[in-house]
C-alpha cells in the first residue's frame, strides 16, 4: 500500500496521513489537504512524506515546498463622504496604489465641529476572528496643518472605537494602523462587515479653507 503524509503546516482539512490506492508503473494518485495560514504574515515549508510497501519492502520518498503567507488585503465594498464633498473618484481608486484617487474637498458652506472632511468605508472581513486588523491609507492633502484621523467602528459598543491620527502629508504616504485587544468586536457577527472612518481637520487655520485631499488606497490587512 501506499501513504502520504503533510508536515510544516497546520493540517485543517484532509487525513493525515492519507492513504493511496495502488499506483500502476507510471502513474500517480493525488492527495489533498487544507492548511491554515499562520497569524503572521511569513514563510511556511511544507514537506510531504510518501511511503510505499512494496515486494515486502518499504520506500520512503518526500517533497518539499515553500509558501509566503501575506496579509490578505480586504478591498472596500462601498464609501461616502460626508462632511466634506466629494470631488470625483469611484470605488476601485481606493483598492490600489496606482495614482487614481478619490479626491475630497471641504465643504465651506458648513462650519464643522471636528475633521471637515470624513470618509466612511465599508466592507467584509474574509474570518470571523480574525488574529490581525490593520488599516492601511495612502493619502495626500493640499495644505500642511491638517489631521488625518483613521478609526475602526466598534460594532459591540455602536460606535467608532479605535483611534490613530497623525499629521496629513503633503505628498503621498502611506501609513498603517493596527487594531488591539479583542478584534472581533471590529467584525459585525452577522455579516463580517468592516468598517473605518477617514477624517481630514483643518487645525492650523482660524476659518475653514476649501482644501482638498488625494486618497489613492485604502484597505484592511486582514489575517
Amino acid at each position: 500500500g501506499n501513504s502520504v503524509q503533510l508536515s510544516g503546516g497546520n493540517v485543517v482539512g484532509g487525513a493525515n496521513p492519507q492513504t493511496l490506492a495502488s499506483i500502476p508503473a507510471g502513474g500517480s494518485r493525488t492527495a489533498t489537504w487544507t492548511v491554515q495560514a499562520p497569524a503572521s504574515p511569513g514563510t511556511i515549508n511544507l514537506t510531504a512524506v510518501e511511503t510505499s510497501n512494496s515486494y515486502g519492502e518499504v520506500f520512503t520518498r518526500s517533497g518539499a515546498s515553500s509558501l509566503n503567507v501575506a496579509s490578505a488585503a480586504v478591498l472596500p465594498g462601498s464609501f461616502q463622504v460626508g462632511p466634506g464633498l466629494l470631488v470625483s473618484g469611484v470605488l476601485a481608486d481606493l483598492f490600489n496604489q496606482d495614482g487614481n484617487r478619490v479626491v475630497c474637498r471641504v465643504n465651506t458652506a458648513i462650519e464643522e465641529q471636528g475633521p471637515q472632511i470624513q470618509v466612511r468605508v465599508d466592507g467584509v472581513s474574509p474570518l470571523a476572528s480574525p488574529a490581525s486588523i490593520q488599516v492601511e491609507l495612502r493619502a495626500s492633502v493640499e495644505l500642511s496643518g491638517v489631521v488625518q484621523t483613521i478609526e475602526l467602528f466598534d460594532w459591540v459598543a455602536g460606535q467608532y472605537g479605535r483611534r490613530a491620527s497623525r499629521w496629513a502629508a503633503l505628498s503621498e504616504t502611506t501609513v498603517t494602523a493596527s487594531a488591539g485587544g479583542t478584534l472581533a468586536r471590529f467584525v459585525r457577527s452577522s455579516d463580517r462587515a468592516l468598517r473605518m472612518r477617514l477624517g481630514f481637520e483643518e487645525v492650523a487655520v482660524d476659518t475653514a479653507i476649501s482644501c482638498r485631499t488625494w486618497i489613492d488606497r485604502s484597505v484592511w490587512l486582514v489575517q
